[in-house]
């Protein structure tokens, strides 16, 4: 997979950085989740294996893209999409 876009549930894109705090994870680690899946299942698993502030879920897939969802410790819905 490829292109990864995190955004809000009202579609405003976010960076991938306010997924985790500096010690614990990379932008690097998370391309590398990304590019190295081949299903949704997969790639929640690898998601879910890194150390991030919240846990995702496949909400979507298609032949083109996977749509992840997650929510953060306030309650708003994130959303990672990724090209296949």
């Amino acid at each position: 997979m490829k292109n990864p876009v995190l955004s809000t549930a009202s579609g405003i894109q976010e960076d991938l950085t306010i997924l985790f705090s500096d010690d614990n994870c990379s932008i690097f680690t998370i391309n590398d989740a990304i590019e190295d899946s081949n299903t949704g299942a997969e790639l929640v698993k690898k998601m879910n294996a890194l150390k991030l502030f919240c846990k995702f879920t496949l909400e979507r897939e298609t032949q083109n893209y996977v749509r992840l969802v997650t929510t953060d410790c306030f309650g708003k819905r994130h959303y990672l999409r990724a090209e296949k």
